[in-house]
């Protein structure tokens, strides 16, 4: 049985209504993950590894989930469009947002070997008593964070400012889908 043009619209509306409320969540984790950040690091300070590879953690979930609705998916929902979310971006957001889409596919999302800031130590042993000599081939990675707070801080003003948005459009679109969804009576005001 072929799909007629105001099933295939409904279908492809109530599809990007589904993108949009999962990229909310997407955007709220990646937003916690920044707001960790902001309130954990001083730009300024030392810290121990510990606290380092913390918050590089954070980082990276923050661009993982981030980049998450932007990316392919499986099933029939399909990616994120910037223009979903009814906003249009400023130069620097554009900036952002390749940076972050960027940074997934090759430094956060996988251990491309040419991304990975790794440098190699050997310490060299020997051992007179016996005449063995033994090198210890030790990996060293940055630990850092690769951001800078600025950047945090800006991403989490864009993410502000995407939940927001996808909270709106949600509302505008999800209104023709309510009787799809779980109904709760509020009774505000009475």
């Amino acid at each position: 049985m072929r799909e007629t043009n105001e099933e295939a619209r409904k279908r492809h509306a109530f599809n990007k209504l589904t993108r949009l409320m999962i990229s909310i969540h997407d955007f709220e984790e990646a937003h916690s993950a920044a707001i960790f950040l902001l309130e954990a690091v001083e730009e300024s300070a030392k810290y121990p590894l510990a606290e380092r590879r913390r918050f590089r953690c954070y980082e990276t979930a923050m661009v993982i989930a981030y980049a998450r609705p932007f990316l392919m998916a499986k099933g029939e929902v399909g990616p994120l469009k910037w223009k979903d979310t009814g906003l249009s971006m400023t130069m620097a957001e554009k900036s952002l947002h390749r940076k972050l889409i960027k940074h997934r596919n090759i430094v956060y999302g996988h251990s491309d070997s040419e991304f990975v800031e790794m440098r190699v130590m050997v310490m060299h042993e020997h051992f007179d008593h016996n005449g063995v000599d033994f090198n210890w081939v030790m990996p060293r990675f940055e630990e850092g964070m690769r951001s800078s707070l600025a950047e945090v801080d800006a991403i989490q003003e864009m993410l502000r400012k995407l939940v927001h948005a996808l909270v709106h459009q949600s509302q505008k679109l999800g209104a023709e889908f309510k009787d799809k969804f779980t109904t709760y009576e509020l009774n505000i005001g009475r």
